[in-house]
């Protein structure tokens, strides 16, 4: 039938990576065998690939995606049938805009954020506790407002690819 998923291994040095999901000659699912903060690729997250990912100012969402479809584009049973090439680019653009907004945000914004929350924290209260919870939250609130404004999300126009 032409309506069943049928998937399409990825592979990458050496190993598979992951699959692209294809109805008929549409692809509809990326799949990713690791995690994105797996940098090592080696099948699970370790306390330092979780620490380093978590420190880091840079967000690494959907690098696993990007790798999987970047790696189908030379997939000669990947790019002979779907259009994968557009779907792989649109994603790899926007992993990457959202690095650089990532930046922005740590390089420019964060510092003066920090500076002006530890000001504002002791005039809300002088339980040191209290002023801990206080920048955290405003910080976490104005980096959330931050990410909204720069509409970090998947590419739109790819209607029914999922890549969760």
């Amino acid at each position: 039938m032409d309506d069943e998923l049928e998937w399409v291994p990825v592979s990458a040095r050496g190993k598979v990576i992951g699959a692209i999901g294809f109805v008929g000659d549409k692809i509809v699912v990326i799949y990713s065998h690791y995690a994105n903060r797996d940098f090592n690729r080696d099948g699970k997250v370790s306390m330092g690939e979780w620490a380093t990912g978590l420190m880091s100012p840079i967000g690494v969402d959907n690098l696993a995606f990007v790798e999987v479809a970047q790696a189908a584009r030379i997939e000669e049973a990947v790019y002979t049938r779907g259009d994968i090439e557009a779907i792989a680019n649109r994603l790899a653009l926007t992993f990457f805009a959202n690095t650089i907004v990532d930046g922005v945000f740590a390089a420019w914004l964060s510092f003066s954020l920090q500076r002006t929350s530890v000001a504002l924290a002791p005039l809300v209260t002088h339980n040191i506790g209290k002023q801990f919870i206080f920048r955290k939250g405003m910080e976490s609130q104005v980096k959330k407002i931050w990410k909204s404004a720069m509409q970090r999300d998947l590419p739109s126009g790819m209607p029914g690819l999922k890549t969760r």
